[in-house]
């Protein structure tokens, strides 16, 4: 197996992540809103279970988008440039992108770190918050490596076109 369908693996993974995400997402409203509506009786942390079941799921989705390169492109102009330079900015463009989700990665470490040592737990659920954090923590890292990796293609493209 190479490497990329080795990254698409992960990047599948990921999704899968995410898809659960919204299926928890789903369950907890509707769960929520007939307990309320028919038992009177609401879930309990329903909307913290909910906002971090999104959380991953954004965090899983953006991954997939990444790879399958359904994210926003602005190409104002690009056309005009020879095509080597295009490839450059290109691969550019990923290499930013790979490094903006490392940086967020990093502050997002630092952040769970220092709710493991504050102890914060979520006052609807009674759990603690930074097991969460660390799982979006996690996707963050596989979203900058996916940028890499999409960098380090757009390279070869360009040395394969020369």
């Amino acid at each position: 197996m190479g490497l990329r369908q080795r990254i698409f693996v992960l990047g599948k993974l990921g999704e899968a992540v995410g898809v659960f995400g919204l299926w928890v997402m789903l369950g907890t409203t509707l769960w929520d809103v007939i307990g309320a509506k028919v038992f009177k009786s609401p879930l309990s942390g329903a909307t913290e279970l909910v906002s971090f079941a999104q959380l991953l799921a954004v965090g899983a989705g953006m991954g997939m988008t990444l790879l399958l390169g359904r994210h926003i492109h602005v190409e104002y102009a690009l056309h005009l440039l020879p095509h080597p330079l295009r490839g450059l900015l290109s691969a550019t463009g990923q290499l930013l992108i790979a490094a903006f989700f490392a940086t967020i990665a990093l502050y997002t470490w630092r952040f769970a770190q220092g709710l493991v040592l504050s102890g914060e737990v979520l006052p609807g659920l009674r759990v603690p918050v930074y097991p969460f954090v660390y799982a979006f923590w996690g996707l963050l890292v596989l979203n900058s490596l996916y940028g890499f990796y999409l960098f380090l293609e757009g390279l070869l493209k360009i040395r394969e076109r020369q």
